[in-house]
């Protein structure tokens, strides 16, 4: 997720989640906050595209808009209320061709509806399993911070190696290979192997949330083509339950990670405030500035 939070002042700012295989490329090109206005730009850099996410006050001055929506050719296509009778969420394009269809959807998470896009474009198939691979040997691709580790099982296993036999050779340099292979042999049979950048991994949605979530999208199907409006408020209504029930296994989920890194701050502190940096709220930062040579986005610059 990259976010641009509004400064002094609660509500407003902007997010942008992106997927884990195109965020390996993404690039965070603006970052702005004045109090007001919020704006969070990134290049995704393996579908090609530019993804700007900015926030407007009621009220705004339209002409400036215009004039930039007018210099970059984009075209707004949402032409649905997102809340209430009111336009209030727009996406704005200058590749209507990429476009291939949009819903708006009611959700029980905010008051405005859901704007949900499809595109012509996805990512190579392979390039997420080989951008950033690392090869790794030895102790260096273990995760000697996992809480299964057994660790009074694989002491008790080194003080069981017959190390006077092991350092039986006169060779130092051999002596040390035959120490370290020993060593590294233990340390793999109790140590699992840590994540490697750059791969595929699982989804870890439960279960019960992933069923709620194909309940909500066949629902949203049926409510697309259904043309009567008591059959529209009953589909509605279901899906704003089945939203909720999504809410509260989230927050079950959270409650749950909460208390697993509180019970591991005295076994392995690092667990607790990796826990605890996941859900920081705000991250300072400097600037940016506009200068003569342009946006200055670096602290170095900027002092």
């Amino acid at each position: 997720m990259y976010r641009t939070d509004r400064k002094n002042r609660s509500h407003g700012g902007v997010a942008s989640y992106v997927r884990n295989d195109l965020a390996i490329e993404a690039e965070l090109l603006l970052s702005y906050s004045n109090g007001v206005v919020e704006i969070n730009m990134l290049h995704l850099k393996e579908v090609k595209l530019i993804l700007v996410n900015i926030y407007r006050p009621p009220g705004s001055k339209t002409e400036k808009f215009k004039a930039a929506l007018d210099s970059y050719f984009l075209e707004q296509i949402v032409l649905r209320p997102t809340r209430g009778q009111n336009k209030l969420d727009f996406v704005f394009t200058n590749s209507q061709e990429l476009i291939h269809s949009y819903e708006i959807n009611q959700t029980a998470l905010s008051d405005h509806k859901l704007n949900t896009l499809q595109i012509f474009t996805k990512a190579r198939g392979s390039t997420h399993c080989t951008v950033g691979t690392i090869q790794q040997e030895g102790l260096q691709a273990l995760h000697f911070h996992h809480e299964s580790i057994k660790w009074d099982n694989l002491n008790a296993e080194l003080k069981d190696i017959d190390w006077t036999k092991v350092m039986e050779c006169g060779e130092i340099d051999h002596m040390l290979e035959k120490f370290l292979k020993s060593l590294i042999r233990k340390c793999w049979e109790h140590i699992p192997n840590r994540k490697i950048p750059g791969t595929r991994k699982r989804s870890h949605i439960p279960q019960d949330r992933k069923n709620l979530m194909r309940k909500r999208a066949s629902l949203r199907n049926k409510l697309a083509v259904t043309c009567d409006k008591n059959g529209q408020c009953t589909l509605a209504a279901r899906i704003e339950g089945i939203e909720k029930k999504i809410i509260q296994s989230h927050k079950a989920e959270r409650q749950k990670e909460e208390e697993k890194a509180i019970n591991m701050i005295k076994e392995n502190p690092r667990y607790f405030f990796q826990y605890a940096k996941r859900y920081l709220r705000t991250r300072e930062q400097i600037g940016p500035l506009l200068t003569e040579e342009g946006i200055q986005k670096e602290p170095q610059q900027i002092m």
